[in-house]
């Protein structure tokens, strides 16, 4: 006996419902009532649909995406992110928990390439209209890395929907980065010691020379104050140079995350602050640990007391830093203003705050630090990212590396000078005939 159906409307209070109701009579005696819609026709068309839908399930033919197809993308997008927060899904991009702003800024993106792409449902989804969306984009102004990472978003979306059985395939599977060495719009300088004690200079004498000049009369006091204001942004290049901290990560930076007694000093980064959401310990070479201990001193003497735990290290250099920055590089003369106000230095790379975490990969290599050790004072978690990326080669040090290689050394040639070139090549002989026409040859010059 198979499926079958019948239809009545209910009777609540001696009033007829408007509705019909669809009873699903199973094969297995069990009924299952839905509810219909007013017209009688459409009710009798969902009732041989909803039939059907069960006696294709009951042969293996029914379609097991249907309640995905009928959700709106939009609905879906918030299934996703709620995903990503609670740190459920598999092969993360990054570890640890997303941000609100990242969060925020992934569903704007989304949305907005759903509204591009015309897509309501799962099913309008595909690669073909991905790619020519984002290729409008990159017509209009896109970098190639703000694309890329868009295209990265709609995989990811892609995979979740497979992974948590909505869709049978990741639709932009075939969606592919375009970023390489070619396409890089930049590349940071990593400083040199000297360079790097050149700008530490700058950011302290710059404020105070520019101060001193617009205000002849100022009091010694005032230029005292200028003066320290620089020198704790000096310690703060210091600090991101040799942690390789990140702006956002160094300027939140409070005095409870500080161990600076004992012959260890060191740094313990919290979760909150770290761009993978991960607490980290990073060790500080003791000179700089010092430093520090300078400014808290400092500190201190200005408030008459020690600096409660929770107030900020660099609480008078954290604000407009990345333009500071570029007025010191200026002032120590380490580069020139190019493209959108950035300090490109003579060979052609950029000067910014992120180029100091650069500079620490390059140095640390250049003393020898092992490959291991690098990537955890970096914190990668792929070493490719710290020795491709962030650690440079410089033109001086693979000078020295050349110079040492070995001279190859032939058996029997100690001691013996190198051969003479003849200095004036043999005449030929006008006695001699072409051996191949038999005509005599050209006379050659005396």
């Amino acid at each position: 006996m198979g499926a079958g159906y019948s239809m009545f409307k209910r009777r609540r209070d001696g009033v007829l419902a408007k509705r019909w109701t669809i009873v699903l009579r199973l094969p297995d005696g069990k009924r299952r009532e839905v509810t219909g819609f007013t017209d009688k026709q459409a009710s009798k068309q969902r009732a041989a649909e909803l039939v059907r839908a069960f006696e294709r399930k009951e042969v293996g033919l029914h379609d097991p995406f249907a309640v995905a197809r009928k959700t709106p993308l939009l609905e879906h997008l918030d299934n996703f992110l709620m995903s990503i927060e609670n740190g459920t899904m598999r092969r993360r991009r990054h570890g640890g928990r997303p941000t609100e702003d990242w969060i925020a800024t992934v569903r704007a993106r989304m949305t907005k390439l759903f509204l591009w792409l015309g897509a309501a449902r799962i099913e309008h989804l595909n690669v073909a209209a991905a790619e020519d969306v984002l290729a409008e984009q990159l017509r209009q102004g896109w970098s190639v890395k703000t694309r890329d990472h868009h295209a990265a978003i709609l995989r990811q979306f892609g995979s979740w929907l497979v992974e948590d059985q909505r869709w049978a395939a990741n639709p932009f599977h075939r969606l592919r980065t375009l970023s390489d060495q070619t396409t890089k719009t930049f590349r940071r300088h990593a400083l040199t010691v000297v360079e790097l004690g050149a700008l530490v200079d700058a950011a302290e004498q710059r404020a105070l020379q520019e101060y001193r000049n617009s205000n002849p009369m100022a009091r010694p006091a005032t230029l005292e104050a200028k003066r320290y204001q620089g020198w704790e942004r000096g310690v703060l290049y210091q600090v991101a140079a040799y942690t390789g901290l990140r702006r956002g990560e160094v300027t939140q930076l409070q005095w409870a995350d500080l161990s600076l007694a004992g012959a260890e000093p060191s740094i313990d980064v919290r979760a909150e602050t770290t761009k993978n959401r991960q607490r980290a310990r990073i060790e500080l070479p003791r000179w700089l640990g010092g430093l520090l201990e300078q400014v808290r001193n400092a500190r201190a003497l200005q408030m008459g007391g020690t600096p409660p735990p929770r107030d900020r290290v660099f609480a008078a250099s954290y604000r407009h830093l990345t333009e500071r920055l570029k007025a010191d590089a200026l002032w120590a003369e380490l580069g020139t203003v190019g493209d959108r106000g950035r300090v490109f230095t003579a060979a052609g790379k950029v000067m910014d705050f992120h180029a100091l975490r650069g500079t620490l990969a390059t140095l640390a290599a250049e003393c020898g630090m092992p490959a291991k050790h690098l990537q955890q004072l970096m914190r990668h978690s792929d070493l490719r990212m710290t020795m491709d990326v962030y650690t440079q080669v410089r033109s001086t040090a693979m000078r020295t590396e050349v110079d040492r290689l070995p001279a190859p050394i032939a058996p029997g040639s100690d001691g013996n000078p190198p051969p003479v070139p003849p200095s004036v090549a043999p005449k030929a002989s006008v006695d001699c005939r072409s051996s191949a026409t038999g005509a005599p040859p050209r006379e050659t010059g005396t």
